[in-house]
């Protein structure tokens, strides 16, 4: 003996199965994605090879977001037609005028799209995070926030940049990974070469146990030696690999030092001079 079920009923639970796998479609390829992303983004590594935890996660975490949105966009998308279809009604002049709607916004909205998408990829390769401090050729500054459509930089005089991420051509991330601390020293040409780097190579040893300056340091400190022949003075190049960031406040540390040395060692800093005959 058959059940007869009325057809509205037959319908609802045919919505109601619709609903459902839908919601454990998008459940699973939510997961599967979270995953893929997290694997892949695990596999990055700044170039000492360590891998950069807080910065991963942010980044995994954003790319997951951005991956569900889009999933429960189609999925549900996909649902609602069904659902339609279910309760009869004609799905072809629907998807007519969405696709002419589609055309019209796709036309109207092309620098938007644009944005995103290079949003996405600055997002995927790492180019850069809030926090970092990057050239954008017009100016620079430090990243204080970022979307997927456009990025916030403040330069050094306080200026707040606001950059559509596709109107971006270039970026040069002066804080990515590491950083490098090069300074040219220049003393006068009386001087002995030799002297003068011993005198230096204190200096950086003092310096690599300091507190709070020789943790910085990634690498031992080089001298590389003489990098020009200048009009006034013989130039002469210090290279330090430090933390990301910290190469312009070591800088300053290592000129402040460095002086103090030359001038305990009567090294001379040759300066323009204007000799006037009487």
């Amino acid at each position: 003996m058959g059940i007869n079920i009325p057809a509205p009923a037959l319908i609802g639970l045919q919505i109601l199965l619709i609903l459902v796998l839908g919601l454990m479609i998008r459940f699973a390829i939510n997961r599967s994605l979270r995953l893929f992303i997290k694997r892949v983004v695990a596999l990055r590594t700044d170039g000492n090879g360590v891998e950069e935890s807080p910065r991963r996660s942010l980044r995994a975490d954003t790319l997951i977001q951005l991956a569900h949105s889009i999933t429960s966009v189609v999925v549900l998308g996909i649902v609602l037609l069904l659902t339609l279809d279910r309760l009869g009604i004609n799905l072809a002049p629907l998807l007519a005028g969405a696709g002419v709607a589609g055309i019209a916004v796709g036309f109207g909205a092309q620098a938007f799209v644009k944005d995103l998408l290079v949003g996405i990829s600055v997002l995927a390769e790492d180019q850069y995070s809030v926090g970092d401090v990057i050239d954008f050729g017009e100016g620079s500054g430090t990243v204080e926030s970022m979307t997927l459509k456009s990025t916030r930089v403040r330069s050094l005089d306080g200026t707040l940049w606001h950059l559509p991420n596709g109107e971006i051509a270039r970026i040069a991330n002066k804080t990515q990974g590491w950083s490098r601390v090069i300074l040219d020293i220049g003393v006068a040409y009386a001087s002995e070469i030799t002297f003068v780097q011993a005198r230096i190579q204190e200096v950086l040893d003092s310096l690599a146990v300091t507190d709070g300056v020789g943790s910085k340091f990634l690498e031992a400190p080089e001298i590389w030696g003489v990098q020009d022949l200048g009009e006034n003075s013989v130039v002469i190049r210090i290279a330090i690999k430090v933390l990301p960031g910290e190469h312009w406040q070591i800088a300053r540390i290592l000129r402040a030092a460095i002086k103090e040395k030359f001038d305990a060692s009567n090294i001379e800093i040759p300066f323009p001079q204007v000799k006037i005959w009487q």
